[in-house]
């Protein structure tokens, strides 16, 4: 389960909507949503995609997609 607080956090800083997120992702808005409010299973490719993104480090990467 993502920690959806974190990830949403890190998209303000960052100035990254829900748009911009589900073109990375190359997904509908709706579906992206969805994974982000943790609706729906995202993979593991998504979550790699998404802390590329959200310049999330490896490190951290545990803190944004293993809540």
């Amino acid at each position: 389960m993502v920690n959806t607080s974190k990830i949403r956090g890190r998209m303000v800083q960052l100035g990254i909507s829900n748009n911009e997120a589900a073109s990375a992702l190359n997904l509908s808005v709706a579906v992206t949503v969805k994974k982000l409010n943790n609706l729906s299973v995202l993979n593991l490719a998504e979550a790699e995609t998404l802390a590329a993104l959200l310049e999330i480090s490896d490190q951290a990467f545990g803190e944004y997609f293993f809540a």
